[in-house]
């Protein structure tokens, strides 16, 4: 079924606003009246986490996330017609997903989380209902240059503005570059940060850096360093927590702040940054990734990891549902989480002793970012693909 049914199919008002509804949902050109919070979503997802915490006794599955970066429809806060083309997107996506049993982790730029209030406060608080999560993607240059006191009065900013559509923004992504980055999203009351990638390592002191990552100092773009954490398998499937920007790639017991680590696939990537890639090997890899993780879980442990897509642009859905399937192929061994279920997760265990040290696998330079180009990633010629 269609989360956003209603919306998907709405057309741009005529000029004259004639089309305009008193609620200001689709057909309005007037910014709709948004609605005083309630607690009635954040109960909810309060109790479908203790649902989540009593089921998960018996279950020894590895959970993974899938971000969904919520973003570049520019000028869509002040369009109506580009907002609905977004959510029209968002509405496909929550339709394939639900066709494979995936939960969904909406994660807003500044802008769709303005135009969601001027004209669709409902979404965010309908996406929760159907069972996914939504929070605040900070990736947006929104935070740049700030420094640590002025980052977090902007992510209080963030939070309330999703606060004001229904929604209790629990973790971040794009938290970083910045010092200070950790400090500021523990300020702002944001309890985890996901998508880390390697721009991040540059808060580090020198004695937390790990060795042969003295290039990232001179990284100029997160664009550029916008690998993943490279990680040892098992290490990179157990959050953990910390209170320092310069030493969190360490373990502090009972930090204030979760950090869940991700993982790339070349399909998610690429559809990401509409740039050209082979379906074939790609879904090929993703199911070979699935399986190194689930080699490498530790047994009475949480075991968690996140991938990303940005949407943005229309991904390839064939694509997306052969990842789907393979997936599904392995559901006795992992499954789908909203990341507010890994952050109580992760929050349980905090307390232990710390993990080791973390070995970091990969210290190759970025020379190479994301690109943007002009319309969906194709596929190779003749690539065919398995059965979504």
């Amino acid at each position: 079924m269609a989360v956003l049914s209603g919306l998907a199919a709405c057309t741009s008002p005529p000029p004259d606003g004639s089309g305009a509804s008193a609620d200001g949902r689709p057909g309005s050109s007037a910014p709709a009246a948004v609605p005083a919070p309630t607690d009635d979503v954040s109960d909810q997802v309060a109790d479908d986490a203790a649902d989540d915490a009593a089921d998960y006794a018996a279950d020894d599955r590895w959970m993974l996330s899938l971000a969904v970066h919520v973003e570049r429809h520019q000028g869509e806060a002040s369009d109506r017609a580009t907002f609905d083309q977004h959510v029209a997107l968002l509405d496909e996506l929550a339709v394939v997903a639900a066709d494979h049993d995936v939960v969904l982790n909406f994660e807003a730029e500044t802008e769709f989380v303005a135009a969601a209030t001027a004209f669709g406060p409902e979404i965010p608080r309908d996406l929760i209902a159907s069972g996914h999560s939504f929070s605040q993607h900070s990736g947006d240059r929104s935070t740049s240059g700030l420094t640590a006191g002025e980052r977090t009065t902007e992510l209080r900013r963030q939070r309330d503005a999703l606060a004001s559509l229904g929604v209790t923004a629990r973790y971040l992504s794009g938290a970083c570059p910045g010092d200070g980055w950790v400090e500021a999203a523990a300020d702002a009351e944001f309890e985890a940060a996901t998508g880390l990638t390697e721009i991040c390592l540059q808060s580090l002191d020198d004695a937390h850096l790990p060795a042969g990552m003295a290039w990232i100092r001179s990284c100029a773009s997160a664009t550029i360093c916008h690998d993943p954490l490279h990680l040892e398998p098992a290490a990179s499937l157990h959050p953990w927590t910390t209170d320092s920007s310069a030493s969190w790639l360490g373990d502090i017991p009972d930090g204030r702040l979760v950090l869940v680590v991700g993982q790339e696939a070349t399909a998610l990537s690429a559809m990401s940054a509409e740039a050209d890639y082979d379906a074939t090997a790609a879904v090929e890899e993703f199911g070979a990734l699935l399986d190194q993780l689930d080699a490498a879980r530790t047994a009475g442990r949480l075991n968690a990891t996140g991938f990303t897509i940005s949407i943005g642009p229309e991904p390839d859905w064939d694509v997306l549902r052969a990842m789907f399937t393979e997936v599904s192929a392995r559901a006795d061994r992992m499954r789908w989480a909203r990341y507010d279920e890994i952050i109580d997760r992760a929050r349980s265990e905090a307390g232990a002793p710390a993990d080791p040290p973390l070995v970091y696998t990969d210290t190759t330079p970025d020379d190479a970012g994301a690109t943007q180009g002009s319309g969906r990633p194709p596929r190779s010629p003749g690539a065919t693909l398995p059965p979504g």
